[in-house]
């Protein structure tokens, strides 16, 4: 998928500097939360919604470990992770290979919702760039408006897949929850 392709190289490099990315691995240790992966072969739904699943989770994938190479570097105030920059361009790569996914009429408001969340997400980083730039010390909070919407956000996404999909294998249940669930702040 030419998408994945453009995905990695946004991870991989900032402006004219590349550097290692954070494997997807690495990215749910350090939050830290299990990794279900999406089991396409043993999904119980049509062809179509398992090819999407299967495009969808790699794209909420990539979007945890530039959320979580985000906060470290804010955390760190600026010596480890990547900078709200560098969040800001692969998101934007990531928001645009969403829009390239053929989706399926039934899960149209998943990825709404999950696009929804990640565009908070963004919003708060580049609120919390903002301060740090003048000096500011970032601090997380949960009480963030931003932070309280894209949970909600990500939460309504996981249960209108519990819903649609009420005899998915116990696997793919657990993806379900994984993924959504490590995307989200809370």
């Amino acid at each position: 998928m030419p998408g994945k392709l453009l995905v990695l190289f946004f991870l991989l490099c900032s402006g004219s500097q590349c550097a290692v990315a954070m494997s997807v691995d690495e990215a749910y240790q350090a939050i830290p939360h299990q990794k279900t992966d999406f089991d396409r072969n043993t999904a119980r739904m049509r062809a179509a919604e398992t090819a999407y699943l299967d495009s969808f989770f790699t794209l909420v994938n990539a979007a945890i470990v530039a959320k979580v190479q985000t906060l470290q570097w804010l955390s760190s105030g600026g010596s480890a992770g990547k900078s709200c920059a560098h969040y800001r361009d692969s998101i934007d790569a990531i928001l645009a290979d969403f829009n390239r996914l053929t989706i399926p009429a039934g899960l149209r408001d998943v990825q709404k919702q999950v696009v929804a969340a990640v565009r908070l997400h963004a919003e708060y980083f580049e609120d919390w760039a903002e301060r740090t730039s003048r000096g500011e010390r970032f601090r997380f909070s949960t009480a963030d408006k931003r932070i309280a919407a894209s949970s909600r956000q990500l939460i309504g996404s996981y249960n209108q897949l519990m819903k649609r999909y009420p005899e998915a294998t116990r696997n793919n249940r657990q993806a379900f929850y994984d993924h959504l669930c490590a995307l989200d702040f809370i």
